[in-house]
């Protein structure tokens, strides 16, 4: 089974002193299920957002049938050098998000 997305996938940064609006994922998704295949996705930005709190992880405008796993997403801080977990285990489908909170900090 293949699962992947046509639609515009997304992710949010929310963190103590600010958020990211939508940072977009265009045209790099093809996740396997049950397989060994997946993607590390980067996104940017250069908002100060202090220690980022919560990321929401979402798709607009996929079709009926089209859905995607995360199942973890990691925020590197490059200012405080810290790395934060935001384990997700999630489907997202058609117009949906989730967001999820940090679990474990590594400095």
């Amino acid at each position: 089974m293949k699962a992947d997305t046509t639609g515009n996938a997304y992710v949010m940064l929310v963190g103590d002193k600010g958020k990211t609006g939508k940072l977009w994922l265009r045209g790099c998704l093809d996740f396997r299920v049950g397989g060994d295949s997946f993607d590390n996705l980067t996104v940017e930005s250069n908002d100060d957002l202090g220690n980022v709190l919560v990321v929401v992880v979402g798709c607009d405008a996929g079709t009926f049938d089209d859905v995607w796993y995360v199942s973890c997403v990691t925020v590197a801080n490059m200012q405080s050098k810290s790395v934060d977990q935001f384990p997700c285990y999630h489907w997202i489908d058609g117009d949906s998000s989730v967001s999820i909170t940090a679990s474990t900090s590594e400095s």
